[in-house]
This record gives structure tokens, sequence and C-alpha cells, in this order.
């Protein structure tokens, strides 16, 4: 087996596997610890695991400070603990896989984001962005954060 062979195989084998380790990549936030958690320019990820931590977080009953959040990250917004960021944008769209997430990701809105999402902001690939004052006009249940904690 000559050289070129050999590192062909190498490469593809090497790809397979970095492939594989990032679809197994968690792509949530870090909230360990303990005290206030903040969260800041989430870009979002997979429901499912935003659902995992949503209910991580609400058991923990901890403060979450919520900047710069969009597509599954804001599932985020409707904890019990949470307050948005003033100043700082949201971003809503349809989901990029199928409809299955966007039905998740409206579970865990409050009633008035998830009927906004559903009947619009969901049904486009583009994203539609809010600012946190923006956010609590449209559904005074949420709430925005104290200039400091």
């Amino acid at each position: 087996m000559g050289f070129s062979m050999r590192f062909g195989s190498f490469f593809f084998v090497s790809l397979f596997f970095l492939v594989l380790a990032a679809c197994s990549v968690n792509t949530t936030p870090d909230v360990s610890g303990s005290g206030p958690v903040t969260i800041l320019g989430d870009t979002g990820g997979n429901p499912y695991e935003y659902a995992a931590l949503h209910a991580e977080l609400k058991a923990s009953g901890r403060q979450v400070r919520l900047g710069g959040c969009n597509s599954a990250c804001t599932m985020l917004t409707s904890l019990p603990n949470a307050c948005l960021i003033r100043g700082t944008r949201f971003g809503f769209h349809a989901s990029n896989l199928n409809g299955r997430f966007n039905a998740l990701s409206a579970e865990y809105l409050t009633p008035v984001i998830r009927q906004r999402f559903l009947s619009t902001w969901g049904k486009s690939r583009e994203m539609t962005k809010l600012t946190a004052e923006e956010m609590v006009a449209l559904d005074p249940a949420l709430k925005l954060c104290n200039a400091m904690l």
C-alpha cells in the first residue's frame, strides 16, 4: 500500500471521528456552579438540549440573566427566575431541521410569545429579532433585569 493510499485512509478515518465528535457536543451553555447564571450571546442549538437545561435551571431556582439569545436559547425566557438584559436582542426563526422542533421550542415559551412564534416568527427561517424591551412590552409576563445583581 502506497503512502498516498495510507494517508488518504487515515485522513478519511480522522475526518469521520472529527465529525462524530462534533455531532455529540452539547450546544447549551455551561451553568455549573451556584449563584446567578448569566447567558450572553447564545446562538442556540438543539431544542432537546435546551429543554433539559430549562428543567435543570427551573429545578435549581437560580436567577437566570439572558442577553443576546437566539433560536433554541429563547426557550429559557419562560423560566420563572429569568430576566432579560436591557439592550440585548432575542431571535426567533423556523427550525432548520423540521417542524417538530418548532412545536418543542414553542412549549417552552410564554403563552403570548408562543402564539406569536407559531403564527409568524416560526414560519420563516429568517431571524426575527426583538430587544429585551420589545419582548417585555409584547409580553409583560417577561421581566427586565435590574441594572446590577
